[in-house]
């Protein structure tokens, strides 16, 4: 026969506790990121599209010439355009957020 101490059964019930309110965070963050991924979906793809079209580098060079960590360099400010991430209504969220983060950094 197999003793188990009252202690022993206190800690499962605590381990056993913690899990299931892991998981059920866990399952409601995924479901809250699944009702907030349409509405970050068109700004990601708008985002997309914009450095496609004015090429990779030349959206680079925008981003950290706003965030203004863009070293002096003729070549490089050459590349940045101000018109790149201004949008319909107003500036591209996503490339406001990447600035915002690039400024903190800096």
């Amino acid at each position: 026969m197999v003793r188990v101490s009252f202690s022993f059964l206190l800690h499962l019930a605590f381990i056993h506790s913690c899990c299931c309110r892991v998981l059920t965070c866990s399952l409601l963050l995924n479901a809250a990121a699944q009702a907030l991924l349409p509405l970050f979906l068109r700004p990601v793809v708008r985002f997309a599209a914009r450095v496609a079209a004015g090429g990779p580098a030349a959206a680079a060079a925008t981003i950290l010439h706003r965030a203004g960590a863009l070293p002096r360099n003729r070549g490089l400010e050459r590349l940045v355009r101000d018109d790149a991430f201004d949008g319909r209504d107003g500036q591209d969220c996503i490339a406001s957020f990447v600035v915002g983060v690039m400024r903190c950094l800096a």
